[in-house]
C-alpha cells in the first residue's frame, strides 16, 4: 500500500468513524469503521482510491452499522430472557387496592352507554384512534377522542369522582 493511499484510507476511516457515531455513538463508530476498511481491502482491491470507492465504503458501513444495531437488539432480548422481573406491584396493598380499583369500573360499566362500553373495550384492545373511528363510523378520530373524554367523565362521575376506593393514605375518600 503506498503512502497516498494510506493517506486515503485513513481519512475515509475518519469520516466512517464520524458518520457511524452520528447514528450509533461513539463507543461502536471506531469498530464499524475498522469493520468497513477491512472488508474494503479484502473484497474491494480491485476499486482504485477515489470517488467510487468511498460511495462502496458507506454502503459497506451502512450494513456494518446495520448489522451491529441487529446484534445489540438480539443482546438484550437475550438479556432480558434470562432476567427476573420484580412485580410490577410493591406490595400486596397496592395489588388489592388495584384489584378494588378494577372492580369499582367494571361495575360502572354496565351503566354507561353502549358507545361508552364499546370506547373502553376498544381502549382495552388498544386500539389507535384511527381504528376506533373505523369501528364507530366517526367523522373524525377528534370526535373519537372527544366522545371517549366524555365516557371517561361520566364513568368517573358514576364512581363519586375518584378512580381509587381510597386516597393514597390508606383513608376513605371523602364525598
Amino acid at each position: 500500500m503506498s503512502a497516498d493511499s494510506s493517506d486515503f484510507f485513513n481519512a475515509l476511516r475518519a469520516r466512517i468513524r464520524g458518520f457511524a457515531a452520528s447514528r450509533l455513538g461513539v463507543e461502536r463508530a471506531d469498530d464499524v469503521a475498522q469493520e468497513t476498511i477491512v472488508v474494503l481491502l479484502q473484497k474491494y482491491r480491485h476499486i482504485p482510491p477515489g470517488e467510487e470507492l468511498v460511495k462502496t465504503a458507506f454502503g459497506v458501513a451502512r450494513l456494518r452499522m446495520l448489522g451491529t444495531i441487529r446484534d445489540s437488539a438480539r443482546n438484550r432480548e437475550d438479556a432480558i430472557e434470562g432476567a427476573e422481573f420484580a412485580s410490577v406491584h410493591p406490595n400486596p396493598e397496592s395489588e388489592a387496592l388495584l384489584r378494588q380499583a378494577v372492580a369499582r369500573l367494571e361495575s360502572v360499566l354496565p351503566r354507561l352507554g353502549a358507545k361508552c362500553r364499546l370506547i373502553f373495550r376498544m381502549r382495552l384492545e388498544a386500539l389507535s384512534s384511527r381504528e376506533m373511528k373505523e369501528r364507530l363510523q366517526a367523522k373524525s378520530e377528534a370526535a373519537v377522542q372527544l366522545w371517549a373524554f366524555r365516557c371517561r367523565k361520566k364513568a368517573l362521575e358514576l364512581l363519586g369522582g375518584d378512580w381509587l376506593p381510597f386516597e393514597s393514605g390508606g383513608r376513605r375518600a371523602e364525598r
